[in-house]
């Protein structure tokens, strides 16, 4: 079973790492920054879940190089 949460659920357990705002607006995006296609994105309704484990391996991907293994900080 995936780990699914809401935008704001997502958002209050990892602060430092992610705003809602922020989410709000890749999932708006989705279609053209990838992560409709990575699964991460659940749909019921007007409720929106996010698979943790797709959405964290769509981010790690987003890093320069696609090294899936640590975030770079710039």
């Amino acid at each position: 079973m995936p780990n699914l949460e809401t935008v704001k659920t997502l958002a209050k357990k990892h602060p430092g790492v992610i705003r809602e705002s922020g989410l709000r607006w890749e999932i708006f995006n989705q279609h053209k920054n990838g992560l409709h296609s990575s699964g991460a994105i659940i749909k019921r309704g007007r409720k929106i879940y996010i698979d943790t484990d797709c959405y964290f391996t769509w981010l790690y991907g987003q890093n320069q190089g696609g090294n899936t293994n640590e975030l770079k900080v710039a």
